[in-house]
């Protein structure tokens, strides 16, 4: 499988989920943190990359461990989103809009 595309933050960001205007749309609250989450994740998921360096002594099976965690991880939110997804399909709203 083609590696995806490297995608990193520089610096972590700060969240700021409850300053939201009074007329943000749940979609506008939606994107707007998910900025900020991602952001997040891809800077310290980074930073787990950066313990391959020859400053750090590791075995296979700690690296195994770390990308197994990672790959769970993101399953679960795949599952989530996917049961999102369809439980608004099920009520007869669009499962995916911009």
């Amino acid at each position: 499988m083609p590696r995806a595309k490297k995608v990193e933050a520089e610096t972590p960001i700060e969240e700021y989920e409850n300053t939201t205007a009074s007329d943000e749309t749940k979609a506008e609250k939606f994107t707007r943190i998910a900025k900020l989450r991602m952001g997040n994740a891809l800077y310290h998921i980074n930073n787990l990359g950066k313990l391959a360096s020859p400053n750090y002594e590791f075995t296979p099976e700690q690296v195994d461990k770390m990308i197994a965690a990672l790959k769970i991880a993101i399953s679960e939110v795949e599952d989530r989103y996917d049961a999102a997804l369809n439980k608004s399909a099920a009520k007869g709203k669009p499962s995916f809009d911009f």
